[in-house]
């Protein structure tokens, strides 16, 4: 099952509940009674609701509850530095009250969540461990539907999209956002970047080396002709000196 599945079965609890609740009592109305449903003259039904009439009313309350509102985010990453702060913005359009929405910033999955309000509230139940006491939920301009996202002393793990969900009764959208985060002095680069100049710094060593020893068998063997020299000079002369030239 996709990721997408998964975020919709999630999202959509409550919708479902309400179908299949619809669902449910239409059968048993149907199995109790014994109805007989006609849709044209002499055509009729008497057999228990199928399964897959409860994912059509699903479906169907789905499309239509993602048509009230839309969510809109920045169409930029927000980006900060370990140990600084990170505010992620996020409102409803058309501008309206979410204070009586249930608005979830979340990560990978729905149940990943980062901030949750709920019920006119902040609610950390089900907050992960690692954003306890580092996230704040900036409500002056919830009447108007914006709701941003406060990050304290952001980590580089914080690093990625996040997703700015509201719902209200079965209407719900979401956006996603990227939050990029940099070391303060050393900016987050690409691996392979960062291992082709470990090599090349090696291969300049190797090169330097190579080229300071060989520069210094060059003056040895210098130094060494220049003593051979002036110690064959030196038998010249004794020589010389001997002979009485």
């Amino acid at each position: 099952m996709s990721l997408q599945i998964q975020r919709f079965l999630c999202i959509s609890t409550r919708t479902g509940m309400l179908a299949q609740s619809w669902a449910s009592f239409v059968t048993e109305q149907v199995i109790m009674k014994r109805t007989i449903f006609s849709f044209f003259h002499g055509f009729t039904v008497s057999s228990f609701l199928p399964g897959y009439v409860v994912f059509f009313i699903a479906l169907h309350i789905h499309s239509f509850a993602s048509g009230k509102f839309t969510v809109t985010g920045p169409d930029h990453p927000i980006t900060t530095s370990i140990g600084g702060e990170a505010i992620l913005p996020c409102h409803l359009s058309p501008r309206m009250s979410a204070e009586n929405m249930e608005v979830r910033w979340f990560r990978f999955q729905y149940h990943s969540v980062v901030h949750l309000y709920q019920e006119g509230q902040d609610k950390y139940e089900e907050q992960m461990l690692e954003y306890h006491g580092r996230t704040e939920l900036l409500k002056d301009g919830i009447t108007n539907g914006s709701v941003s996202l406060r990050i304290h002393q952001v980590k580089l793990s914080d690093h990625g999209q996040y997703t700015c969900f509201f719902q209200y009764n079965i209407f719900y959208e979401e956006a996603i956002l990227e939050l990029m985060v940099s070391e303060l002095f050393f900016p987050r680069v690409n691996p392979w970047i960062v291992a082709l100049g470990v090599i090349l710094a090696i291969l300049i060593a190797l090169a330097s080396y190579c080229f300071w020893r060989q520069h210094g068998m060059k003056e040895m063997l210098r130094s060494d002709l220049a003593r051979q020299k002036e110690e064959h000079r030196e038998e010249i002369g004794k020589l010389f000196t001997e002979l009485g030239l």
